[in-house]
């Protein structure tokens, strides 16, 4: 099951005719481009709650789009988006959005992936494990 969280924000999704309204709903506009955005855990996750942390990077040049949910019986991956506009300069903040994400059952022993793993720790991973790297250990608290 995914869901998306953002300006359009859907709960369950019935037969694919509703899935394909929320994807176009989920999608950015046509004067920027919908890229990945990094995202880690803001604290421990509950049951079925996660709080996350959504990075946006440049606040001139990048907004929140939304976060995609996926759920399975053995994993939850979560995907952040940011729309991103091309411009000649961007100013150099670091812009942060706070979600939390409502699961449809409980974390317990799913595996948890699709979070930021700093570039120091990539190196030493598989060039493609962060995707596979367990995320629910991983809390980076900001003030």
């Amino acid at each position: 099951m995914a869901r998306c969280y953002g300006p359009f924000v859907m709960r369950r999704f019935v037969g694919f005719a509703l899935f394909a309204t929320v994807v176009s709903a989920c999608s950015s506009g046509d004067d920027a481009e919908r890229v990945h955005a990094e995202w880690s855990l803001q604290s421990v996750p509950t049951a079925d709650r996660l709080p996350i942390t959504v990075h946006i990077g440049s606040g001139s040049c990048n907004t929140f789009d939304a976060v995609l949910v996926t759920e399975s019986t053995s994993e939850v991956t979560v995907e952040a988006f940011v729309n991103h506009r091309r411009r000649d300069y961007c100013t150099l903040d670091d812009v942060m959005k706070f979600e939390t994400v409502h699961l449809a059952s409980p974390l317990r022993s799913r595996r948890l992936v699709g979070c930021y793993v700093p570039d120091a720790e990539q190196k030493v991973l598989d060039p493609n494990a962060s995707a596979r790297v367990e995320c629910a250990d991983r809390v980076v608290s900001y003030p």
